[in-house]
């Protein structure tokens, strides 16, 4: 009787052909893969793991190597299939991180400890989407030189963030940046420098299991549109107005909609200056906010003047 033997079979590493990739880097391969981006500097990316485990939950995991500096933008971009992703060597020439993780919705581990951001401008919608994070530490980032945080938090269902950390000075725009984070419950910007932004459209609309924020490091002098700032944040009490300037601003509609659970505003007259060089209040600013004792909203007059509008003994 003839007796056979088998080798172990040993799976081959797969190193794709370096390619140039000007937009976004798809890591369909598994094993070490190669890659360039633009102009040609070579950077390298051990992905491990299979897209999904027999229960058919995402299980790859990324770990991304620095070989030659030189690379401006790097995207992880709707990569449904990483669970993990670790940048293990510095990386300090990367200027666009926009959308770099948007989209990944099954990521429930981020290092980014290593990630020197200094030299980034764009921020927008950095995470979008990556609603399996259950963490997310961002000491590390240098945030000095970025102008844009447009929709950066957007989608994510984090229950706790902490950006004290975060120099926005340069910031003009911080549109959509907390919107739909349904499930935060604590949110530190106490760090935030806003005297640059011009746009907090959306900013914190649909927060709505955040009971309470803290806007007293806002500068808001430069602020062009307000509308829907805090739209159906409904769990949100209480708010001081005292650092909201609105001189500048053209538009607030909608502004506080939605916010079924509001019962007390103070130092609202430091909005009476915006809305078209100072015309007061507008559309439907104050729709749907059933627990705030208004004024009359059809007497301009009275709304200007109210300092607090609350129900009853309900102001700290």
């Amino acid at each position: 009787m003839e007796v056979r033997t088998f080798k172990k079979f040993i799976p081959p590493v797969i190193v794709a052909t370096p390619r140039d990739f000007t937009t976004n880097i798809n890591f369909d391969v598994w094993g070490t893969f190669n890659f360039s981006l633009d102009g040609g500097a070579t950077w390298s990316a051990i992905v491990s793991g299979q897209p999904y485990n027999v229960s058919g939950v995402p299980s790859a995991n990324i770990v991304v190597k620095r070989k030659v500096d030189g690379i401006t933008r790097i995207s992880f971009l709707n990569k449904n299939y990483f669970s993990s992703i670790k940048i293990e060597e510095e990386i300090g020439d990367i200027v666009m991180g926009y959308g770099m993780f948007q989209g990944c919705a099954s990521l429930t581990s981020l290092d980014l400890t290593k990630f020197n951001t200094s030299a980034v401008t764009n921020m927008a919608e950095m995470f979008r989407g990556c609603i399996s994070l259950t963490s997310l530490n961002l000491s590390s980032f240098n945030t000095s030189a970025v102008t844009s945080m447009v929709g950066m938090f957007m989608g994510v269902l984090l229950t706790s963030l902490n950006l004290s950390s975060f120099n926005t000075s340069a910031v003009t725009s911080m549109q959509r940046m907390f919107r739909d984070c349904v499930s935060l419950t604590s949110l530190n910007l106490s760090s935030f420098n806003t005297s640059a932004v011009k746009d907090m459209y959306m900013m914190f609309r649909n927060i709505n299991n955040l009971t309470s924020l803290d806007l007293s490091s806002f500068n808001t002098s430069a602020v062009t549109t307000m509308a829907e700032m805090f739209r159906y944040a409904a769990s949100l009490t209480y708010l001081d107005l005292s650092s909201i300037y609105a001189g500048g601003v053209t538009t607030m509609n909608y502004m506080f909609d939605g916010c079924t659970s509001l019962v007390c505003i103070t130092n609202l007259n430091s909005l009476a200056a915006g809305t078209n060089g100072g015309t007061g209040f507008t559309q439907n600013m104050f729709q749907n906010t059933p627990a705030l004792l208004k004024p009359n909203a059809t007497d301009q007059a009275n709304i200007v003047a109210g300092a607090n509008w609350y129900n009853g003994s309900a102001c700290p």
